[in-house]
């Protein structure tokens, strides 16, 4: 069941509708079963994988928790296990591809179904078994309380990653809660307006322009490969922001706050800050769970650099089964080592005395060259192979006719100029919105509650009629996945 499919358009209000009704203590039992009714309209051999883990892992938690002292072997097999089961349902037609040459054998021969979600969840499970070794958090002896934990249905498929540490406490006392919070209920209703814009309005409307740029690159001119990497960018971020906010805003509306996942990454002056707004309890984890177990900073640059470069090749892989994955990983690593690099040269130059680089041009600079930076690299997530990546890359600086683009934008982009216009309307109102929202470090909702009731009204009624005039959607329209589903 996607976000934006009528199953969930139905199974939302009335879910709620239920769990405002029925008795305090009976959230968590009816949490379980609408998780669980969520993930099994995705098919039941997934929901059979994700009922195998949850049960498993919470066995091997409550052994760490009991062998805290020794439970260190306990901790080595929960997570080989788990990321052993992750590594032969993500990565086996690309093992496949090299190993099965010698018995006559494709990739494709070794290709399995791919449970919804299993790298989330996978990697909630090895937070876990981390952080009840390490005592930040008790193990949960409540095997009620464990299961929402892995189930939650609003992060079940694409995260946030969240922690047991944070999570675990908001379930035990969910029943203790007040039966109607309006204040909560409206900021999560506000942000899931919000994400079905971001969505179904942006996201999807510059998917066919994508689609129209990508599928026959090369015999695009190179300023039509600029617009098609720069739409496929804001297409993955809107996206991706989209499902976080519908993921989020409804958590809230049943009372339960989930991380922040992004930041207004288009702010990011070099790579280093962007991976500080963009995906952040990715992010987080792979700091926490491998960087600094790997060293961290300690042990001098060299290592520094090493463990930099592990980190986000294994971000990669994360990612996906494919070279193209491990350059992006690799490709991100080198940036930000080349950023420490260069910056180290600069102090020792004494640049930063003759030149401010923190003013408002320069900053503007800084994002601006990020931006591209990261931009680029994404196109290896939309290409299916790294070899027609860096043709794509070689065809954008070596093809460039600007005149090109004097065309129709029928035929240039698929859509037409309307079209396009509304789509560029709408990024700048939803970055705009997210930008002061920052700024005034509020959430959407509660920036509208500040406001006089009639105003945030039309506001909101004006935010769900865009929504239905103009997202993506009705005969004809493929309810797509959110990107990030295939991660």
């Amino acid at each position: 069941m996607l976000f934006t499919t009528t199953q969930f358009l139905f199974f939302l209000p009335v879910m709620l509708l239920l769990y405002f009704l029925i008795p305090a203590k009976m959230r968590r039992i009816f949490i379980l079963a609408s998780s669980i009714f969520f993930y099994a309209c995705l098919g039941w051999e997934m929901l059979t994988v994700l009922v195998l883990a949850t049960v498993i892992s919470y066995g091997i938690g409550l052994l760490i928790g009991q062998n805290r002292g020794g439970g260190r072997k306990v901790l080595t097999v929960g997570i080989l296990a788990s990321a052993g089961v992750l590594a032969i349902y993500k990565y086996a037609t690309f093992l496949g591809s090299f190993c099965g040459g010698a018995f006559g054998l494709s990739g494709e021969d070794f290709s399995l179904v791919m449970p919804v979600g299993i790298s989330y969840f996978t990697f909630r499970i090895i937070s876990y078994f981390v952080d009840v070794y390490k005592g930040k958090c008790e193990a949960e002896q409540t095997f009620l309380n464990y299961a929402i934990y892995i189930t939650f249905f609003p992060m079940i498929i694409s995260g946030p990653i969240e922690r047991g540490e944070r999570f675990l406490p908001q379930v035990r006392s969910c029943e203790t809660w007040k039966l109607w919070n309006g204040d909560r209920v409206y900021d999560g209703f506000v942000r899931v307006v919000f994400g079905f814009i971001q969505k179904l309005v942006i996201a999807d409307r510059l998917a066919i322009l994508v689609n129209t740029v990508y599928d026959d690159f090369a015999s695009k001119d190179g300023a039509l490969l600029w617009i098609g990497m720069a739409a496929y960018y804001l297409q993955l971020y809107m996206d991706f922001a989209g499902y976080t906010n519908i993921a989020l805003g409804v958590a809230k509306m049943l009372g339960f706050d989930l991380c922040e996942n992004f930041r207004n990454p288009f702010l990011a002056r070099n790579v280093k800050e962007y991976w500080g707004r963009w995906h952040i309890s990715l992010s987080t984890w792979l700091r926490d769970y491998l960087y600094i177990p790997l060293g961290g900073n300690r042990g001098g640059k060299l290592k520094k650099y090493c463990n930099i470069m592990v980190t986000f090749l294994v971000s990669g892989l994360w990612h996906g089964n494919g070279w193209r994955y491990l350059f992006w990983g690799g490709a991100h690593g080198a940036c930000q080592v080349i950023e420490y690099v260069a910056a180290s040269v600069s102090k020792k130059l004494g640049c930063g005395k003759t030149v401010n680089f923190e003013n408002g041009f320069w900053n503007l600079v800084r994002r601006v060259k990020t931006w591209i930076i990261v931009g680029i690299l994404y196109i290896f997530f939309r290409i299916p192979s790294a070899r027609e990546g860096l043709m794509y890359i070689r065809l954008m600086f070596t093809n460039v006719h600007a005149s090109t683009l004097s065309g129709e934008a029928t035929e240039l982009f698929g859509v037409t100029g309307a079209y396009l216009i509304v789509v560029l309307m709408m990024t700048v109102l939803v970055l705009l919105a997210e930008y002061l929202a920052e700024k005034k470090t509020i959430t959407l909702g509660e920036g509208l509650r500040s406001m006089y009731l009639p105003v945030r009204f039309v506001i909101l009624l004006v935010s769900i009629l865009i929504v239905a005039l103009f997202g993506a959607y009705g005969p004809g329209y493929d309810a797509a996945d959110f990107i990030y589903f295939g991660f």
